[in-house]
């Protein structure tokens, strides 16, 4: 059987406008596929060329066997997102990545940053365990009672996570969504890609980072707190922090027009007509601010 081209191998689709010069390109999070980016990305598509794709082992992706082997770490999907700018000849686009996502899209950077003018990261963390000098938010107990949950619970286990992630509680359908897009991921394979997620230290890697950036921030995330989000923001040269007025780990879901708003100011694009006034509180900071609320 003949390899696949990396478009097919993570389900790649480009629509907007394909003769813009502008490219903008998609990563997605743990539990949703790309679907999820259908209305953040449709507010750039007259002006830029959209690449969407699956992370493999969501989606239309076909993992094989050998999945847990080769994807016990992130730097693994960032192989995959530099494959699919490779084929496509990408240079100087806008990335734009939520949660595992958006460190999937700074290990890009890092690596080959010529493909990217800017990089966009929402609900971001380059590291969940606490440690001395670090609070990540979670302790090596929390996660392996996470595993278990997994293990031994999985339907109860994702009932809890998309309800704790999505956080808007008086809007019970969007977690009732997000646990519906979990469990379109094969579950034999959920342990892998969680484990791979939040053993995860990318530290180290920050420094490195020399494409402008952006972090987005919810006002209240149980996964990613805002002195992440701040490290963040520390660590990484020509960035800055745009706290946002949403709750939860997902905003692009919940809160899309205060993202749009957030992505648009990053990238001096005039902000929708129609969108609310004051849908986002934003925070532009060079390196080092305290997050206001």
């Amino acid at each position: 059987m003949p390899t696949p081209s990396p478009l097919q191998k993570n389900n790649v689709h480009i629509v907007g406008n394909l003769s813009a010069d502008n490219t903008m390109i998609f990563v997605h999070g743990l539990g949703t596929d790309q679907t999820v980016w259908q209305p953040i990305a449709a507010e750039f598509e007259a002006t830029h060329r959209i690449i969407l794709f699956d992370n493999m082992g969501a989606g239309a992706t076909t993992p094989d066997e050998e999945f847990a082997l080769h994807y016990h770490s992130i730097d693994r999907y960032a192989d995959d997102l530099l494959d699919i700018c490779g084929y496509l000849q990408i240079e100087n686009a806008v990335i734009v990545g939520h949660s595992v996502g958006a460190m999937i899209s700074l290990l890009a950077a890092t690596q080959y940053p010529g493909c990217f003018s800017h990089l966009i990261m929402i609900g971001a963390s380059p590291c969940y365990l606490n440690h001395p000098d670090y609070s990540g938010g979670f302790t090596s107990a929390d996660l392996n009672n996470i595993y278990k949950a997994v293990t031994h619970h999985f339907d109860d286990w994702v009932i809890d996570f998309a309800s704790s992630a999505m956080a808007n509680h008086d809007k019970p359908h969007l977690s009732i969504y997000f646990a519906q897009t979990i469990r379109s991921f094969q579950p034999e394979f959920m342990l892998t890609v969680l484990s791979s997620i939040l053993n995860s230290d990318f530290r180290d890697r920050l420094p490195s980072v020399v494409t402008p950036t952006l972090i987005i921030q919810s006002l209240n995330d149980v996964f990613v707190p805002l002195q992440v989000a701040t490290y963040l923001n520390n660590q990484i040269t020509n960035s800055e922090l745009s706290i946002i007025n949403a709750q939860g780990h997902l905003p692009h879901i919940s809160a899309h027009p205060a993202v749009v708003d957030a992505i648009k100011a990053f990238l001096h694009i005039p902000p929708t007509l129609t969108a609310p006034p004051a849908a986002a509180v934003r925070t532009s900071c060079s390196n080092s601010c305290s997050p206001q609320a």
